[in-house]
């Protein structure tokens, strides 16, 4: 298993985009102000949320449970030729304490689509036509079956994503989008607490921009790291069983209920679903 994901690593460096930014500024929490959405041609199927919190194009709740506050960001194009990306917004939530250990910062991107289909016309087309195959679909995908392989997730960075689990299609007020729980890597690794984290990767109406967030999350039933193999088992035990260990683990974690995870789903899927695209 891990020489076949050798040639997915060399693919990862290349699709790894880390682009200058401007100056982030931590901003305190506002009083919840009722934000009205873009009007869209289609009803929306969740109504929009007091927001406490705007960043550019963006305004969201940010329950104080979750992080005690925020940096917005506007990060500049890169024009590549490795690391094609267009201007984006990046949102990183403080005080969040699951991060503490995981390379996965929690955040949320807002990404022009006709924008990141010009800087990246080699491979963003294909993630863009795998999640709108996936908002589409009669069934949710299953790991292992039914699903694209990587799942859509970006910014393209940190690794590809590996197994997913407890995945759910979830509505904001200008779109919808697929949330589900995994972790990037560059090799055939176990699932670990350092490593997984909750990821939305939305579309608003219209396919004008791309919604994603990364928030890391945990769960008691997975190992505390990714570095190690699973207990009683070699690395080679682990990569000559890699499937069948991934398939196992990933129906464990769709068993659990979502209020096991750490924090809890239904809270990460309120901050998206909370998310308003303003004028």
């Amino acid at each position: 298993m891990k020489r076949l994901i050798v040639p997915l690593v060399l693919t990862a460096l290349a699709l790894c985009s880390c682009s200058p930014s401007s100056l982030a500024t931590p901003t305190p929490f506002a009083t919840p102000t009722p934000v009205t959405p873009t009007p869209s041609d289609e009803p929306s199927a969740t109504p929009p949320s007091p927001t406490n919190a705007i960043c550019n194009e963006i305004a969201f709740y940010l329950d104080p449970a979750l992080a005690t506050g925020y940096t917005c960001e506007t990060v500049l194009a890169d024009p590549g030729p490795m690391n094609p990306a267009p201007e984006m917004t990046r949102i990183t939530l403080l005080g969040y304490s699951p991060s503490a250990t995981n390379p996965i910062s929690p955040q949320i991107f807002v990404m022009p689509v006709d924008e990141y289909g010009i800087a990246d016309p080699s491979t963003f087309p294909d993630a863009l036509a795998t999640l709108q195959g996936l908002l589409s679909a009669s069934s949710p995908p299953v790991y292992g079956v039914s699903a694209p392989t990587p799942m859509p997730v970006l910014p393209q960075e940190g690794g590809i994503p590996g197994p997913f689990a407890q995945y759910a299609v979830v509505s904001f007020a200008d779109g919808d989008g697929i949330r589900f729980i995994t972790q990037k890597s560059f090799d055939a690794v176990p699932l670990g607490n350092d490593r997984t984290f909750y990821t939305f990767q939305g579309l608003t109406t219209g396919s004008q921009y791309w919604v994603s967030a990364l928030l890391p999350t945990q769960h008691p039933i997975l190992p505390a790291s990714a570095d190690v193999p699973p207990v009683g088992m070699t690395w080679d035990d682990f990569w000559t069983g890699y499937d069948t260990y991934m398939t196992n683990i990933v129906n464990q974690l769709n068993a659990q209920s979502p209020e096991s995870f750490d924090p809890q789903i239904a809270m990460l899927d309120a901050l998206v679903a909370s998310i308003v695209l303003i004028p």
